[in-house]
């Protein structure tokens, strides 16, 4: 999604140049070419769909996804001492 925000926010206002720099953005026939429109569109549709099939609410996580989170949580737990200085 955020891929697909940044062309997005950075091919949309190259559409509406005038002048040389409007010629030298419009060599393509069009500013957002065809594989990027398409993995959008399968960015915003089809991944959250697919995702909401595979992952389930009574899913059990694996050993190594447990020590994953973890890490994580104590990353987070020290990152938040750091942040009110009491490190």
């Amino acid at each position: 999604m955020a891929t697909t925000l940044v062309l997005i926010a950075v091919f949309v206002p190259l559409s509406f140049l005038q002048g040389t720099l409007a010629a030298c953005s419009r060599i393509r026939p069009s500013p957002w070419p065809p594989p990027w429109r398409i993995s959008s569109v399968l960015a915003l549709t089809l991944t959250p769909m697919m995702a909401s099939k595979i992952l389930s609410a009574d899913m059990h996580e694996s050993p190594i996804a447990r020590a994953i989170h973890a890490t994580l949580d104590a990353a987070r737990r020290t990152y938040r001492r750091m942040l009110t200085g009491a490190y």
